[in-house]
């Protein structure tokens, strides 16, 4: 495999970057290796058909990941959409390749020439979608008493007085709430010594 340095030219300095070519198969993406260095970007040869011509791989030597993103012009604007990791058997080139042709179908107008939405926001709720579905409210619930009422904007933790409202609110007039203890410690409780 070579490797092709390119040098780019930025408003402060010189930034190298280091792209590597392959061809678009999964065992030339699983045989890829290098032992150090810096992130490489990989480009591949024999892509023909446009809703691949963005597609690349970034990887890292020093973790082995190899995880695919492509590279977008929505509203003038350079838009990179991140996809999944490559995993040799689980999500490969026909996985990304369908991955991209659904949102190529979905949203991009071959008459103009253009996408008439971005792909990155629809992609990104309908995985967040697919992650809070795995869970039941009833694990959620657990899941906030144990975690003893985090904030979602501040670090910290809520009051006391707060978080038995919440809890009486998430749990209603159960016997459990009774057995519940509240507290405004903030010592993680790994660190707590009894």
């Amino acid at each position: 495999m070579k490797c092709r340095k390119k040098i780019i030219q930025s408003g402060t300095g010189v930034a190298q970057e280091n792209v590597l070519w392959i061809n678009f198969k999964d065992k030339d993406i699983d045989e890829l290796y290098l032992a150090k260095g810096n992130r490489v970007t990989v480009k591949f040869k024999n892509v023909s058909v446009p809703y691949l011509t963005g597609l690349k791989l970034l990887y890292s030597p020093k973790t082995q990941k190899k995880r695919f993103y492509s590279k977008i012009k929505y509203k003038k604007k350079t838009q990179w959409i991140y996809l999944n990791e490559f995993i040799l058997g689980h999500y490969g080139t026909l996985e990304v390749s369908e991955e991209l042709l659904k949102l190529y179908t979905k949203y991009y107008d071959t008459k103009k020439g253009r996408w008439k939405h971005n792909p990155k926001e629809q992609l990104i709720t309908q995985r967040e979608l697919e992650l809070s579905q795995e869970l039941s409210i009833r694990e959620v619930i657990r899941r906030i008493v144990q975690a003893e009422f985090p904030r979602k904007a501040k670090i910290g933790k809520l009051t006391k007085v707060s978080q038995r409202t919440y809890a009486r609110f998430l749990m209603g007039y159960h016997q459990r709430f009774e057995g519940l203890m509240f507290d405004e410690n903030h010592i993680p409780s790994s660190k707590r010594s009894y």
